[in-house]
């Protein structure tokens, strides 16, 4: 993949070496079917505007 980038970016090494890495890491857990690393059920912990807890309340129209 960075040597296939090589071909058609000028400069940007490190760039390169991390885009390099993150598609072969993303196309290997295609293959192997597997989540992604950093992942978080969304099923897990639903969290919604009542649960945020910040200062700012909804200005939209009332339910």
């Amino acid at each position: 993949i960075f040597e296939y980038l090589n071909k058609h970016v000028v400069g940007q090494e490190y760039a390169k070496k991390v885009l390099s890495v993150a598609v072969y890491n993303h196309y290997k857990r295609i293959h192997n079917n597997l989540p992604p690393q950093n992942s978080v059920q969304a099923t897990a912990n639903p969290v919604g505007p009542q649960e945020l807890n910040h200062p700012f309340t909804h200005r939209g129209p009332k339910p």
